[in-house]
C-alpha cells in the first residue's frame, strides 16, 4: 500500500484548548488505512477521521 504523507503541522501548548478542522481528498479512499499522530506526551489530543464527500463549507465554530 502507497503512503499518503499528508501533514497538518500545528502548535501544541500543553494546557491550551485549540480545535483545528482539515480535510484532504485521498483516492482510494474504500481501502483500510492508518492514521498516526505525533504529539509531546504533555499535550492532550483526539481525532475523528471519517470518510466521504468533502465538505463545502468550514464546520460551525471555526470562526472563518
Amino acid at each position: 500500500m502507497d503512503s499518503v504523507k499528508v501533514s497538518f503541522p500545528l502548535d501544541c501548548v500543553a494546557g491550551k484548548v485549540n480545535t483545528t478542522y482539515n480535510q484532504v481528498g485521498v483516492a482510494g479512499v474504500e481501502r483500510s488505512g492508518t492514521v498516526s499522530v505525533q504529539a509531546p506526551s504533555s499535550v492532550e489530543w483526539s481525532m475523528t477521521v471519517g470518510r466521504g464527500k468533502l465538505a463545502q463549507q468550514e464546520p460551525p465554530g471555526t470562526g472563518r
